[in-house]
């Protein structure tokens, strides 16, 4: 698919985009969507859901509203199977984002699955996002209680490399009721992470306001949290953007807020030649 663009409006429920649904296996290059994109599950402003393919100099002005793996150029790239690749490049977006659920980027909401290999008992990465930008604003929407949230300036969720990848929009997370409980990683790169990051900058401002967290919060410049990786490198990599976080209820401590990485608790993390300039 190649050299067409879209604008109106695309209204559905689940794999919703601008452009397509669903990608089992091809290659969608410059593309362009301005519609506004609503959906439920894997929304996005390029495409829905990749089982198999790539996604290559795409852009989104869109508005693109959802509630779970929700992103501006793609909803979920998932290899359902571990020959199988997915690559996001050359992409950017600069619509809005936001969602009322989890797996929430201004790029991309969930990229990829972490898969063990048999060979040599290492994990292995079958998704890269690479040279992609987000100008947009991500946010929340209608938040219920109890939910385990990603938010992310570039991804919601990654369990694969990114590379190059920069964010200068805000990421924004401001609760309507003080009773919301949720666990929340949030981050101007991805929120919840198991891949390497390599040349990332976020400048885009984090904020989360008005909330009474009752579980656990990590908020960072590259990333919220790694989890499940017995090794990951986060390399060359910079937050400018300011952190900032306001609990209004009484009682309420900030826990685990970072310039770079917030939580760093499952496996053996390195981080290299990496600098935090942002204000916390």
């Amino acid at each position: 698919i190649k050299n067409f663009s879209v604008a109106g409006s695309v209204i559905g429920r689940n794999h919703v985009a601008g452009i397509l649904g669903t990608l089992t296996n091809g290659t969608v290059q410059q593309v362009y969507n301005e519609a506004t994109i609503e959906g439920n599950n894997n929304v996005g402003g390029i495409v829905g859901y990749i089982g198999q393919g790539t996604i290559t100099q795409t852009y989104n002005r869109g508005e693109i509203l959802g509630n779970t793996a929700v992103g501006g150029v793609v909803g979920y790239a998932y290899a359902a199977y571990n020959s199988r690749q997915n690559t996001i490049t050359h992409s950017y977006s600069a619509g809005e984002v936001s969602a009322n659920n989890t797996s929430v980027g201004g790029v991309i909401g969930s990229a990829g699955k972490l898969y063990n290999t048999a060979a040599n008992n290492k994990l292995a990465y079958y998704c890269t996002v690479e040279n992609c930008v987000n100008n947009g604003k991500v946010s929340y929407c209608c938040l219920s209680q109890g939910q385990q949230l990603y938010y992310g300036g570039v991804a919601g969720a990654t369990h694969a490399k990114v590379i190059s990848c920069k964010n200068n929009g805000s990421v924004t997370f401001l609760a309507e009721t003080e009773q919301v409980k949720p666990t929340l990683y949030m981050a101007g790169i991805a929120g919840v992470s198991s891949g390497d990051f390599t040349d990332c900058h976020n400048v885009g401002t984090l904020t989360i306001d008005n909330i009474d967290f009752g579980y656990w919060v990590g908020l960072a410049g590259i990333t919220g949290r790694c989890v499940n990786t017995p090794a990951m490198t986060v390399s060359d990599c910079t937050n400018s953007g300011k952190i900032q976080v306001d609990f209004t209820a009484s009682g309420n401590q900030v826990h685990n807020v970072a310039g770079l990485v917030a939580i760093a608790t499952d496996g053996n993390i390195s981080i290299l030649n990496c600098h935090n300039t942002g204000e916390i």
